[in-house]
């Protein structure tokens, strides 16, 4: 099945904001942060005692995962630190108990061993409503981290024994580790080496809880905590007894141990297995892979390894002692190794002739059967179709204005590619034959193979078919529409061909199988090229129910899903998702069915903003995906999770979901997975974005943009987004020439390659616009907004929420321009827009409800903009939850209508609240949090507390000039009210060389030149000096002034509080 190419993060232009804030996760975290910002603004924490879990004071939070948190304890009566890890009470499995229990057992069960090579238990017990273990802090590294370094063999050997140590000292104890690798074991600074995390010890003897799932944890900090009702234990490194829901005993351990000390002398793990279900067979076949070549590990050691590694615990090692004992052995014996030598000579020597004997017969039968396996392809793949379908991507990139240099890259990738596959294709063919000529497989499941191959030849004729007669659109993804043809590699995979077997075989029914799943692959070309057509889908859903079969029907309804979703008619997409995802696991699709629930959890987090039942479908694809073999599904899934931590506001988490996605795709090396990592280094780059990291951002769409220069050529509109991408780093790091550079390049290629009136122009006019603005030339930006929404209603009707985010973004910029009517006639009509599509509670919506709040502010209709802002916080908060930063915006918003009603208080109040929720989302030193520090300022400056107001403008001031052009008028407006404090204070000179500094950067914004002479008349008065012309220049600036403009000057001559 193919995935839709991901938007652009310029796609939502500048409504898309920074992403939402991470939750308190707890009374103690809350407890951390408050203390944390009274510390920050008034020289010391609400209290003198820092939050406390049982004897420890908590200095810090180490990590975080799934059923609960590590923080950095001191224990002052023992003057000694600890981890920490708290089990959460709020958790809710059914088995949430049994995971509770089992953290005691591991208190209780280690509280009992003292050795040197385990880490000791302190205390335990409960803390509120949750559990909890102090246990030594250890500071080093881990085993893993270690071996990321050259290490000799010997060296290996030492440690790997030291920790064997430990796990003998624990299974003295009659306890089982289950979870032994790299990663829990510690190596201290001093040398010391200790294994740790017995989150999954057990008394032995006795079988795992379940059999149905894998342990889902995440790893945090140095400590995993073990979610219940699972197998527990990390995959790789699980004992055949442990995959199968055994019992298990020490020589589970023993197994483990083998496994990851192969690991570390060979570099590559015993087991071959990229997925969960590849590396479960390798395991439970006792599957062990040659070493690679050229390695120095002596046979003895190896032959030691592999007795540990046997499949049934009965030929292991009786206990880890005797493998110990085994491992701290060295022959030194030259005899005895020189006979191995001559033996291993010898046994080869047998098995090349003995191969070569049994090889003959298959090699009789070569020749004659399993030749010509191309002629089928001939028909559709030749010298001819490939110059036929080469002339039609140039003509009709010609006609659809593409640039020359953009229409032959893509002819050189689209070819290039179809040779590829039909090379494949070929290869695959002749396999499938040789595999039942030499008798290794039955003539039934070559029948099997061919009919899938056959399949994949239908797929590629239509494909070539309708790249000879591609228009520009289909020319603009011809490179994305070959890369989802179907792999030759799942008509050679058994369990694929068992959940597909079952096809019509009736002479009438085959013919109509082959005409629907053709009208399918004709479906899954126009799709991927941008055209959404539901009519021609719906029409075969009928057809394939009457042949009844599932494969077919799941391929259909997933069809209708995907166009309907593209089409934002998201209650169809659910619907036809869901009878997709029912029919495929009904029909034991599990592939399938597990890409049905990914697509399920995008569309009700991206588009219906129905968290809960997000997550509900991640439980679902989290055991299908988990359980098969491809790749890119599993990536499919990593990203699923991004999304999902983006949204609540887990940056932490998305960043190590989108590093995931990047390990699993470091094992390919094809066009369609380089592309697809550039699409992580995007999504990546956003995450840095949202957390105000703007380097790393910058570096991560580099990284993309790198890559699709290189696959796809750099005129390709791909490239353009990417560039779009960029831009938007350099504009939020102020670098605005950097920006519009960037905006122009793609601008230039979008409009070569795609037409003057192509929708994939409105972003980067969006983009362009937002730069414009904040550069202060509003009327420009005014231009190229109106530009983008006038396509995006052309292109997509006046209901389609692009149309919505470009009205948005161009009712700001018109308040700018002082046509308030006009901005709140926009907005409203964005807002109307965003509730037809996503329903009352979607993000988009409430970005809509504070912009509302602004506009409403400026135009003095403070009622209308604190309902607004009150309603924007209401959903937020049952939405999103009360710690999004969706939250502080409409906080900030209220500040700001309550300071333009005179309650200074509680704008002070709401100021305090939001800037709590905007630092614990975005860090403190993310520019955003300037806007809030400014308000609080002004708030200050009401009560008539200049000083502290000074504060606040300095540290706005600060964040500020990080993030903007020094000349940018938002700059200037914190060097005014800078100047506006220190006048208050009597600080005449100091202010006086502020508005110094204003007047050389250059104040053109009518309201700002107003300020700067009523800041000026206060100073000559005090100073006794230039009275009279200052009083003139204040009174002609005033005069300048409009009807917004002079509100807000009267609110700032309130708050200055100067005769």
């Amino acid at each position: 099945m193919d995935e839709p190419e991901p938007e652009p993060e310029s796609s939502e232009g500048g409504e898309a904001g920074p992403a939402p804030p991470p939750a308190f996760d707890s009374p103690l975290e809350r407890e951390l942060v408050l203390d944390g910002l009274n510390a920050r603004l008034f020289g010391s924490p609400r209290s003198e005692l820092a939050p406390t879990i049982g004897r420890f004071s908590v200095l810090r939070k180490l990590g975080q995962g799934g059923m609960g948190t590590v923080y950095l304890g001191y224990d002052a009566e023992l003057g000694r630190r600890a981890a920490i890890k708290v089990l959460r009470a709020g958790v809710e499995r059914e088995d949430s108990g049994q995971a509770r229990e089992r953290m005691l057992r591991e208190a209780k069960a280690l509280a009992r061993l003292s050795h040197p090579n385990v880490v000791p238990i302190y205390e335990s017990g409960r803390h509120e409503d949750d559990l909890f273990i102090a246990m030594e802090f250890v500071e080093g590294e881990t085993l893993g981290e270690w071996l990321t370094q050259a290490r000799a063999r010997e060296a290996i050997l030492d440690v790997f024994i030291a920790a064997g140590r430990g796990l003998a000292a624990a299974h003295a104890a009659k306890l089982v580790h289950r979870d032994f690798k790299p990663d829990n074991v510690m190596i201290a600074t001093d040398g010391q080496v200790k294994v740790m995390d017995f989150g999954l010890a057990r008394r032995t003897g006795r079988a795992t809880e379940s059999t149905d799932s894998l342990d889902r944890a995440r790893p945090w900090s140095s400590i995993e905590l073990t979610q219940a009702g699972a197998i527990m234990g990390t995959p790789a490194y699980m004992a055949p007894e442990q995959l199968r829901g055994e019992a298990t005993d020490a020589r589970t351990d023993q197994f483990s141990f083998c496994v990851a000390l192969w690991e570390s002398l060979y570099g590559q793990r015993p087991f071959a297995g990229e997925t969960l279900h590849s590396l479960t067979r390798a395991v439970l076949g006792g599957q062990l892979r040659e070493p690679p070549r050229g390695g120095s590990v002596p046979a003895w050691l190896r032959a030691v390894l592999e007795r540990g590694l046997a499949t049934e615990p009965e030929e292991r090692y009786p206990s880890m002692e005797a493998l110990l004992a085994a491992l701290s052995q060295r022959p030194q014996q030259r005899r005895r190794r020189a006979l191995a030598v001559v033996a291993g000579m010898v046994a080869v020597a047998g098995l090349g002739f003995g191969a070569a004997r049994a090889l003959e017969p298959a090699r009789a039968l070569e020749a004659p059967v399993c030749t010509d396996m191309d002629a089928a392809l001939r028909e559709v793949w030749s010298e001819a179709r490939s110059e036929a379908v080469g002339r039609a991507i140039v003509e009709a990139g010609t006609a659809a204005e593409t640039g020359a240099s953009y229409a032959e890259e893509t002819r050189e990738r689209v070819l290039a590619g179809l040779d590829d596959y039909a090379q494949g294709w070929t290869q695959a063919r002749t396999e499938a034959c040789l595999a039942t000529a030499r008798g290794v497989q039955s003539q039934a499941l070559l029948d099997r193979r061919m009919g899938c191959l056959d399949g994949n030849l239908r797929e590629l004729e239509v494909l070539v078919d309708a790249l000879s007669e591609a228009d520009g659109a289909t020319v603009l993804r011809a490179v994305s529409i070959v890369d989802g043809l179907p792999p030759q590699a799942r008509c050679a995979d058994r369990s694929y061909l068992d959940a597909v077997d079952g096809a019509p075989t009736e002479p009438g029914q085959v013919e109509e199988l082959e005409a629907i799943e053709r009208a399918l692959a004709e479906l899954r070309v126009r799709f991927v090229a941008g055209k959404y057509e539901p009519e021609p889908a719906a029409a075969l859903l009928p057809r394939a129910e009457a042949l009844g079969y599932a494969p077919l029907i799941t391929q259909v309804l997933v069809r209708e899903g995907l166009i309907a979703r593209r089409r934002a008619d998201y209650e169809t997409a659910q619907t036809k998702l869901e009878a997709a995802y029912r029919a495929a696991l009904g029909a034991g699709l599990l592939e399938q069915a597990g890409y049905c629930a990914t697509e399920m959890i995008d569309l009700l987090a991206e588009d219906r903003s129905e968290l809960d039942g997000a997550r509900d479908w991640l439980i679902h694809a989290e055991g299908l995906v988990d359980a098969s073999a491809e790749v890119m599904l599993q990536v499919k899934l990593e990203g699923n999770r991004a999304s999902l931590a983006r949204i609540q506001g887990d940056y932490e988490a998305a960043r190590g979901h989108l590093d995931a996605q990047l390990a699993l795709l470091d094992g390919l090396s094809d066009g369609s997975s380089e592309r697809t990592r550039a699409a992580v280094y995007t999504a990546l780059g956003i995450n840095h974005a949202r957390l105000g990291e703007t380097e790393a951002a910058r570096r991560a769409f580099e990284d993309a943009l790198a890559i699709n220069e290189r696959e796809l050529g750099e005129h390709h509109p791909r490239v353009a987004a990417d560039l779009d991408n960029l831009a938007n780093s350099l504009r939020r790091a102020g670098d605005l020439d950097g920006a519009l550079e960037r905006y122009e390049r793609a601008l230039a290629i979008r409009e070569g390659a795609l037409g003057a009136a192509h929708p994939e122009l409105a972003g980067t006019l969006t983009n362009m616009g937002l730069a414009y603005t904040e550069r202060g030339e509003a009327a420009k930006a005014r231009g190229l907004h109106e530009r983008a929404a006038a396509i995006y209603r052309e292109t997509f009707g006046s209901e389609h929420p692009r149309l919505a985010i470009a009205l948005s973004n161009l009712s700001l910029t018109l308040v700018d321009l002082g046509e308030l009517s006009l901005a709140l006639e926009h907005q409203r009509e964005a807002l109307a827009i965003k509730r037809s599509v996503y329903g009352e509670d979607h993000p988009s919506v409430i970005y809509s409800l504070n912009s509302l709040g602004t506009i409403l502010v400026h135009d003095g209709e403070l009622a209308g903009a604190r309902e607004a802002y009150a309603s924007a916080l209401a959903k937020a908060g049952a939405t999103l939850g009360s710690e999004h930063v969706l939250n502080a915006v409409a906080l900030n918003g209220l500040a700001s209508v309550a300071l333009r009603e005179g309650d200074s208080v509680e704008a002070y109040d709401l100021g305090i609240r939001a800037l709590v929720v905007a630092e614990q989302a975005l860090g403190l030193e993310h520019p955003e949090v300037a806007n809030i520090q400014s308000q609080l300022g002004r708030a200050r400056m009401a009560q008539s507390r200049p000083g502290e107001a000074l504060r606040y403008y300095d540290r706005s001031l600060e964040l500020r000039a990080k993030a903007v052009d020094p000349d940018a008028s938002v700059l200037q407006r914190c060097r005014i009210d800078r100047a506006s404090a220190l006048a208050r204070l009597g600080r005449h000179e100091d202010a006086a060389a502020q508005l110094l500094e204003v007047r050389a950067q250059g104040v053109e914004d009518p309201l700002l030149v107003a300020l700067v002479a009523r800041i000026a008349l206060s100073v000559a008065r005090a100073q006794g000096d230039g009275v009279e012309a200052a009083e003139l220049a204040s009174a002609e600036a005033e005069a300048g002034l409009d009807v917004a403009e002079r509100r807000d000057y009267a609110l700032f001559i309130a708050e200055f509080g100067q005769d």
